[in-house]
């Protein structure tokens, strides 16, 4: 699966990029930035995002652009039948917030948030732990029946 990028700064090169290049069967089609000197070594590089974005090659775009930009440039790869993983926050707020999510749903496409977090292995195993000894205690509190 081919993924673009859709800005270079810190949190594209500190941690997108570097987790891409470890996933089985992913590949970096491109980072675009219109900051020439953003290039990364050794992925190829555009200044015109919507370059990336016509690529009938790129299945979904990381969004890691300043945070006035995550509605427009979502929106538009949406449009484009893009994928879109965006940086936080989602959006300015709850009606840009609305909107992308109204116009994923509307073209089947996959959008979230980076809260990568959540599925880190610490995080899944507090998640199962939790849910279990939750259950645990509620089957010990009920009445016999």
């Amino acid at each position: 699966m081919k993924i673009g990028i859709i800005g270079a700064g810190g949190a594209a090169r500190g941690t997108h990029i570097p987790a891409l290049q470890l996933c089985a069967g992913v590949e970096i089609a491109a980072v675009a930035d219109p900051n020439p000197a953003a290039a990364v070594e050794g992925i190829p590089f555009t200044t015109n995002y919507h370059d990336l974005l016509a690529r009938p090659d790129v299945a979904g775009v990381v969004n890691a652009t300043p945070n006035h930009l995550h509605r427009e440039i979502t929106l538009e790869a949406i449009r484009a039948g893009k994928h879109v993983l965006c940086e936080k926050p989602l959006g300015l707020h709850y009606a840009e917030t609305a909107e992308m999510l109204a116009a994923a749903a509307a073209a089947g496409i996959v959008h979230m948030t980076a809260f990568t977090y959540r599925y880190i292995p610490a995080v899944q195993y507090i998640k199962a732990s939790s849910t279990k000894a939750s259950w645990a205690r509620s089957a010990a509190s009920a009445p016999p029946t």
